[in-house]
């Protein structure tokens, strides 16, 4: 017997976050990618972590949007956790209510 989940599979697109007035970014919302971004997480941050982050969360273009804000660091962290939010289903313009 062949179980068929294809209607209960989302196939979600990627979550949009506003960043700056009109600067939106999208966020990678991937199970692999976010497994690894809590894996790193739970690891703890350090510099290599972060650059990894980005890697797994944004597209090279949107790191290039986000690098030209020229964020602090609390406001980094702060993208950061919005974006994992985001891609988890808690906020973004994508998001099911």
């Amino acid at each position: 017997m062949k179980s068929r989940i294809v209607d209960k599979l989302k196939y979600a697109e990627k979550p949009e976050i506003e960043i700056a007035d009109g600067v939106t970014i999208k966020v990678n919302n991937r199970a692999m990618a976010l497994l690894e971004a809590s894996e790193i997480v739970d690891s703890g941050i350090n510099r290599a972590s972060i650059v990894r982050l980005m890697e797994l969360l944004y597209s090279p273009e949107d790191r290039e949007k986000i690098d030209a804000l020229d964020l602090t660091l609390e406001d980094f962290m702060t993208l950061i956790t919005e974006s994992v939010s985001a891609a988890i289903g808690g906020t973004g313009k994508n998001r099911k209510n």
